[in-house]
């Protein structure tokens, strides 16, 4: 059995405090994200790029992307600075 250290557990349970306010950040935020949402429709392609631990991401991201609109994704690391 796994335990979590007093600090790690401090750590998760700021995170999970914090989620309510995000969400409200995010909502708030809501028309410029459809705004962009739209304007990404309207694209012949799209490039994703990714270094580190956001590679994965940008790797799912693009992925999603590609499935759902059935457009051509790049995915590639840049180079580091």
């Amino acid at each position: 059995m796994a335990f979590l250290s007093d600090e790690d557990e401090r750590k998760l349970v700021q995170g999970l405090i914090e989620v309510p306010r995000l969400m409200a950040a995010t909502l708030a935020i809501e028309p410029q994200i459809e705004k962009l949402a739209r304007d990404i429709a309207k694209s012949k392609d799209v490039l994703y790029l990714g270094r580190g631990t956001s590679y994965p991401l940008a790797l799912e991201g693009a992925l999603k992307f590609e499935r759902n609109f059935v457009y051509s994704c790049r995915r590639v690391t840049p180079p580091a600075n």
